[in-house]
Formats: C-alpha cells, sequence, structure tokens
C-alpha cells in the first residue's frame, strides 16, 4: 500500500501474514514533512544529522550497527540501526544515492 504521488512513495506500508494474521512488517517513509515525536522533521535534514539525532533520541532502545556511508559498488548510501532486543530494524539513507538526494527513513522487522 502506498501514500502519495510520485515515485518514491511519500509512505509505503507493507503487510505479511505471521502466524495466520496480516501485519505491518514494513514503512519506507520518504515525506519531508514525517514528523517523529523525539526527532521532530525527520527527513529535512541530512542522513549524518539523523543518525546523530535517533542515537541520542533512542540510545537505550536501539545501536547503530552501520554508519551512514555511500559505496560506489553496489552504489548505495545508507546507514542501520538495530533495536536492542533484535526485532526491529531502522534503515535509512537517500535516494537515488548521490549528494542532495532526498533522505528516507525504513522501519521494518
Amino acid at each position: 500500500m502506498t501514500y502519495g504521488k510520485g515515485y518514491p512513495a511519500k509512505l509505503s506500508v507493507i503487510f505479511r501474514l505471521r502466524g495466520g494474521v496480516r501485519r505491518v512488517t514494513s514503512l519506507a517513509i520518504t515525506s519531508r514533512g514525517a514528523t517523529e515525536a523525539l526527532l521532530g522533521k525527520i527527513l529535512r535534514v541530512s542522513p549524518r544529522e539523523l543518525q546523530q539525532k535517533v542515537a541520542r533520541a533512542y540510545a537505550g532502545m536501539f545501536r547503530l550497527v552501520k554508519p551512514f556511508r555511500c559505496t560506489t559498488r553496489p552504489a548505495s548510501c545508507s546507514g542501520l540501526f538495530k533495536s536492542v532486543d533484535g526485532k526491529t530494524n531502522l534503515s535509512f539513507g537517500m535516494f537515488p544515492p548521490r549528494r542532495g538526494a532526498p533522505t528516507y527513513l525504513v522501519i521494518y522487522d
């Protein structure tokens, strides 16, 4: 399910069957207007700033396992947090992977 016009969608919600019940397993956010309670307008900052904000605000809940960086092969600009219980991932970066590209955030299990 996607919300918002254009590509990529402003919000994508992925559902999967888990134990016979349809559950949300992934949220992908690209809207610059997206607001998070502790972080504010989360996608109006650079990925490195987002990394710092998440690390500070959620220090007891998430740990940084892959600091933000860009690579050329494969072309990627991303970072990754994992919840301390290992059940939730928070991936962030730029799409497409180039300077000035929009920041994205994906929360998935």
